[in-house]
């Protein structure tokens, strides 16, 4: 017999929790930057709440990225067709290819966070979608290059953090949403490039 978790409203407690956790975290940003604003500080204690509220800005990332995780590991939405190109172009995306693929809305997911990990350079990639037989192949093109190690880690390990990814979330979502799929995550390091071969339609299994 399967054990059933406790819940609250159709809510883990796990969910519970981290939405709480990254709801004082805000808390706490909130207050370190009201006293920035208006505490008579020195340069030396004004260092400290900076330092403070970027690492508060990090766990909230973290907290974030843990959520997203448990939401496509939990919903199993039908694939339907989403115009990626054309979801990408309206936020600065330069995209070619295909436009649009049939597949639920994890796809996103992953797609955000290849996002994520190229904005951590200050980059916006380029994308190109290519059909291969019953597959897609979603290419992100950036302008700068990583090291081989650094390419390696950002793929596999989670709380890695490199240059180009201090928060030290890397690729570990796109990574587990496109593998749980089916599909595969690749990285060139230069210039940095990341792969998302996936099937057609792309959906998370039962």
């Amino acid at each position: 017999m399967t054990e059933q978790k406790p819940s609250f409203l159709g809510k883990s407690v796990e969910d519970l929790l981290m939405h709480d956790m990254a709801n004082y975290v805000q808390a706490i940003m909130g207050y370190l930057d009201l006293v920035l604003r208006v505490g008579k500080l020195d340069e030396k204690e004004k260092g400290y709440i900076t330092k403070a509220l970027s690492q508060a800005k990090k766990l909230t990332l973290l907290l974030n990225a843990g959520t997203m995780i448990r939401g496509f590991q939990s919903q199993k939405p039908e694939p339907q067709p989403i115009a990626i190109g054309s979801l990408l172009r309206e936020r600065g995306v330069e995209c070619a290819g295909e436009d649009t693929i049939l597949a639920d809305v994890s796809l996103l997911d992953a797609i955000d966070n290849v996002l994520d990990v190229c904005a951590c350079n200050s980059d916006t990639p380029k994308m190109e979608i290519t059909r291969e037989n019953d597959c897609y192949r979603i290419s992100f093109t950036c302008n700068h290059s990583v090291s081989d190690d650094d390419a390696l880690a950002m793929q596999y390990f989670t709380r890695h953090k490199t240059e180009h990814d201090p928060i030290g979330v890397g690729l570990s979502i796109a990574r587990a949403v496109v593998e749980s799929a089916g599909g595969r995550l690749e990285v060139q390091p230069s210039p940095f490039k990341v792969v998302l071969e996936v099937p057609e339609p792309f959906r998370q299994p039962p």
